[in-house]
């Protein structure tokens, strides 16, 4: 069966609504700090694995963050050039560098924190948990189709 234009207009309409309110929702409070979304995703990562006294490197946190480490290095660079983070050869392996944030990074990373807790507290009342948890179940589906899709099937 063949999609209708009105089906292929709604699923368009999904797709733009949702990179929109990813855009919307979260870099306004990250231009206010000098941060892309991706800066702010590092301090905050950072943050929580130094405040359980764990050291992490790079992989680990491309690994977290999702994404390749090459692009994790281009979000390190401008990051370590304004003095948030450092890279610090480890003492066991010198051949392996720990990600760490200096003074300037911790109290960005907090502030970082703030914002997104007060974004996520403001979305909740205005929109509600209970709406918010229908949307999270009817876009794990799409994501479960989306990764599904074009992969070839047994038989």
């Amino acid at each position: 069966m063949k999609a209708s234009l009105q089906e292929i207009a709604i699923v368009t309409e999904l797709f733009r609504l949702v990179k929109e309110v990813n855009r919307t929702c979260s870099q306004p409070y990250m231009a206010r700090m000098g941060l892309s979304q991706l800066e702010a995703d590092v301090l905050m990562v950072l943050s929580g694995h130094q405040t359980k006294g764990e050291t992490i490197r790079p992989g680990s946190l491309a690994r977290l963050l999702r994404m390749p480490a090459s692009s994790l290095s281009q979000a390190l660079k401008p990051l370590e050039d304004k003095g948030y983070v450092k890279r610090e050869r480890l003492r066991d392996d010198a051949r392996t560098v720990s990600i760490e944030l200096t003074e300037h990074g911790w109290g960005l990373a907090e502030q970082c924190q703030y914002e997104m807790h007060a974004l996520i507290t403001e979305f909740c009342n205005t929109i509600g948990v209970d709406e918010i948890e229908d949307l999270m179940a009817s876009l794990d589906k799409v994501l479960e189709f989306a990764n599904s899709y074009g992969r070839p099937t047994r038989v």
